[in-house]
């Protein structure tokens, strides 16, 4: 009876022992606690200036105006284990522009965190539309709209968004979707690791990879018939829309699937899994390759 009774009280202290326990382990894991600030900035900026905006976590959107002012509004989140020591992480961050020998760029200052704590900046910008631009951001989606010079995008992990622009195009992810629409630009380089590319109604020489991921290329009908294109992927259809009285030569090949066109081609040998020959009089280059997928030329 008393070894009964020692038993059961061992199992008792055990019991309220994990639940105090599994307590603890809860409490100092979750830091799910936020707070938000937003911080508002603006600078004088001339047309033709270069504006260098960078972010380790949060997206990044800009729009070209017609005014010669650089406006950004800046989101902080900060995240904790309270609300007060979010709050106060957020006060801690400073977000600034400062002027260099290239044009402006964003800063940001963070404060030393805590294991698990987390802090990111979000950016919303209007530019002149004549401004140049490097973007970059580690975890986070890029959209661009309205600018009439270069720029050059960059985030590991987000999509990519490209609307009326005209100038060199210069987009990098790893994990995301490159969209490019409306586009007269002198020349594209587009990437992304795992995700599809999409370019409709644009001008300009092509190049755009993808490891896994379909490509479709739409051109506009006043772009350039001597146009180089170069699109490539692992794991997904290729679809091209050709200029309007395209002059290429052409070289497109895919491992298991199978290669159709629209539109005549003086092959070299047969029309099968490989296709090599002209198009027109053979000016600019159309390189397509794939593993697994179909190949579309229209």
């Amino acid at each position: 009876m008393k070894v009964l009774r020692i038993f059961s009280l061992f199992l008792s202290c055990l019991f309220t022992f994990s639940i105090v326990g599994c307590s603890i382990n809860l409490g100092g894991c979750s830091c799910n606690a936020k707070f938000d600030r937003v911080v508002e900035l603006s600078e004088v900026l001339q047309a033709d200036s270069k504006l260098s905006a960078q972010t380790s976590n949060g997206s990044i959107n800009v729009t070209g105006t017609e005014m010669e002012v650089c406006t950004i509004t800046a989101t902080i989140n900060a995240r904790s284990f309270t609300v007060e020591e979010a709050q106060l992480l957020a006060e801690q961050t400073e977000v600034r522009l400062e002027q260099t020998p290239e044009g402006l760029q964003t800063v940001i200052d963070r404060p030393k965190k805590k294991n698990r704590e987390s802090i990111s900046v979000q950016f919303e910008i209007k530019v002149p539309r004549q401004t140049t631009l490097k973007l970059r951001t580690s975890n986070g989606k890029i959209r661009v709209s309205s600018i009439e010079k270069a720029i050059d995008t960059q985030t590991s992990n987000g999509k990519i968004e490209i609307t009326d622009v005209t100038g060199i195009v210069t987009a990098h992810t790893s994990n995301g979707h490159v969209t490019v629409n409306q586009v007269n630009a002198e020349r594209f380089d587009l990437h992304t690791s795992n995700g599809a590319i999409t370019c409709e109604a644009i001008t300009g020489d092509m190049k755009a990879s993808t490891s896994n991921g379909a490509i479709d290329v739409k051109y506009a009908s006043d772009a350039a018939p001597a146009t180089n294109i170069h699109l490539s992927t692992s794991n997904g259809r290729i679809s091209v829309t050709t200029p309007k009285d395209y002059s290429a030569q052409i070289d497109a090949s895919t491992s298991n699937s199978k290669i159709h066109t629209n539109i005549p081609i003086t092959l070299q040998g047969k029309l099968g899994k490989k296709v090599k020959g002209t198009i027109g009089k053979g000016e600019g280059r159309l390189y397509l390759r794939t593993t697994n997928g179909l190949i579309n030329i229209n």
